[in-house]
């Protein structure tokens, strides 16, 4: 775009290691301002702190966090949308240090670590457990906090297993934590969508044309990250979002890097199935987070990653 200056879109988006890494290759590779933008994004540990912000106008975009709260919004009357994909599997795993538990089915009557009940860490091992044939009500949750909690309570034998993130995976050898069979999400969850976009229906009426710009500027960067070629600018990047120096830190960076070429986790179409966000309203309605089904067109609108793409030619 032939312009003096970009112009300024306000994001916010997930805490976590990802976010600020796929940012920080954003800026390397000149994502952005290769559509005219500009950004200083805000990383936020509470979902629901991203959806107020943007419901009062602070925050233009979320292109990548946790979404499952939109739902209940939308039901109580709130004016948001769904409107692209992110990290459609989970890079998580079902950790246990318990000799006792070598998969899913041997849950049943342990104690499994999780975040707060109801929240997404509970939602996708609950949806594991059933999937295994394991009645939820037969085992015991403990609210234990975030995946690196997790997983130090599971090396820490505090709780027999629990899901936690793939970056723990080089670890394995020196903590004698092991991965439990069936608790890969990447494959036997794949109808979870982790991570996607969402804002306000007032600011894809007074601001689409900005939000199609910056979606088109992330399905270039989750495309990137998904190809062979990336592997330096991703080590390089996540060497400097979190401080890593070492050999080990390089490894687990590549360890990582290479999940992106197999599983292929990034929605490089910025697309959510309409089956998977129905599988999310189901589990919802199966907690009681919600108290009946919606219609898609009332919580998602996928016309803006749909123009994104188009735009990429």
């Amino acid at each position: 775009r032939a312009q003096t200056q970009p112009d300024k879109i306000s994001i916010a988006m997930a805490a976590g290691n990802l976010t600020p890494v796929l940012e920080e290759i954003m800026r390397q590779q000149g994502f952005l301002t290769r559509f005219g933008l500009s950004s200083e994004p805000l990383y936020v540990s509470d979902g629901t702190k991203i959806m107020g912000s943007i419901l009062a106008g602070e925050i233009d975009l979320c292109p990548m966090a946790g979404f499952a709260q939109v739902f209940p919004a939308v039901e109580k009357g709130a004016h948001l949308k769904i409107v692209n994909g992110g990290v459609l599997l989970g890079q998580q795993t079902v950790f246990s240090a318990n000799p006792a538990v070598k998969s899913i089915s041997d849950l049943k009557s342990k104690t499994i670590g999780v975040g707060s009940l109801g929240a997404q860490l509970h939602q996708v091992m609950v949806a594991l457990l059933i999937k295994n044939g394991v009645d939820p009500a037969d085992v015991t949750f403990a609210n234990i906090g975030s995946s690196p909690d997790v997983f130090r309570a599971v090396a820490a034998k505090v709780i027999d297993a629990g899901p936690a993130q793939i970056d723990f995976l080089p670890q394995l050898d020196r903590t004698n934590v092991h991965v439990v069979q069936g608790g890969d999400m990447w494959t036997n969850l794949p109808e979870y969508p982790f991570q996607g976009g969402f804002t306000s229906d007032r600011m894809i009426k007074d601001k689409r044309e900005l939000l199609v710009r910056a979606l088109s500027a992330y399905a270039l960067v989750f495309r990137f990250v998904s190809s062979p070629g990336s592997l330096d600018s991703f080590k390089e990047a996540r060497r400097k979002v979190l401080n890593g120096k070492d050999a080990d830190f390089d490894a687990a960076s590549e360890f990582q890097w290479r999940f992106f070429q197999t599983a292929k986790p990034l929605a490089t179409d910025l697309i959510i199935p309409d089956k998977r966000l129905n599988y999310v309203q189901d589990l919802h309605l199966r907690f009681n987070v919600q108290q009946k089904k919606l219609m898609l067109d009332d919580v998602a609108d996928m016309s803006l990653a749909r123009d994104a793409i188009a735009r990429l030619g």
